[in-house]
């Protein structure tokens, strides 16, 4: 018999097992087989599975318990290598049912639950991050323009056009910034429930954890720099009258 690499830890260990005896159902007589060699773990059913203990005989002389196998074909070309594949089968045995694909067919079936829970989760978030542009935006121009009193004030009392401004990005990303640093801690405590979506990527990425605060940023300067401006040229005698 050949045994895993998580089976072989389980029952030796810390020693070597080949030489070691066991003994599996899978034989009627329950006759003690011999571990001639260990392999790797391997994912035979799902690709996101744990790994599993798992335990390799021989074929011949046990047709009584073989269900089903794989056969992998490798072949330069793949799609031009299927129908011969198949006539192949045929030819052996056109009773025997074969059911041929292309292997990464096969793991896109495997994986296509996930994949339609991460698209729908992908477009609801797409769909968050633009409604959240837009109210950012929206919110900052509004916030400005409701200063333009202010604004001419501090121009009568003398201050500077760039000193406003300045002090306006300033205001933004003090509170874009909170907003932001609240939005990532909400994040990292809910990454835990996207986990068991993904295979090979951890649900913490700093790429994003780093890029989405910029683009609000950004998002929330650009929206406020145009009022600022604007307010920024104004004559303060005209605001004053406004009010």
């Amino acid at each position: 018999a050949v045994v895993n690499a998580s089976l072989a830890a389980l029952l030796w260990p810390g020693e070597d097992p080949l030489g070691r005896r066991i003994t599996s159902n899978f034989d009627h007589e329950n006759r003690p087989l011999e571990v001639v060699g260990v392999v790797r773990d391997a994912r035979d059913w799902r690709w996101d599975a744990e790994d599993q203990t798992e335990l390799f005989v021989p074929w011949q002389g046990r047709p009584d318990h073989l269900l089903s196998f794989a056969i992998l074909v490798r072949a330069a070309d793949p799609v031009a290598a299927l129908p011969l594949v198949r006539e192949r089968f045929r030819s052996v045995d056109p009773r025997v049912p074969a059911d041929v694909a292309l292997l990464r067919e096969r793991l896109a079936g495997s994986a296509a639950d996930r994949r339609f829970v991460s698209a729908v989760l992908a477009g609801f978030a797409l769909s968050g991050l633009a409604l959240s542009l837009v109210g950012i935006a929206g919110v900052v121009a509004y916030t400005v323009a409701r200063r333009r009193r202010e604004i001419g004030i501090r121009k009568a009392l003398g201050a500077r056009t760039s000193g406003i401004r300045r002090q306006v990005r300033s205001r933004i990303l003090a509170t874009v910034g909170a907003g932001a640093s609240l939005g990532l801690g909400a994040a990292w405590l809910a990454s835990g429930a996207v986990a068991s979506l993904l295979y090979g990527v951890s649900p913490v990425d700093p790429v994003v954890y780093l890029s989405v605060p910029l683009i609000f940023l950004a998002v929330a300067l650009v929206a406020g720099d145009a009022p600022a401006r604007h307010g920024a040229r104004i004559d303060p005698a005209t605001v004053l009258r406004e009010e």
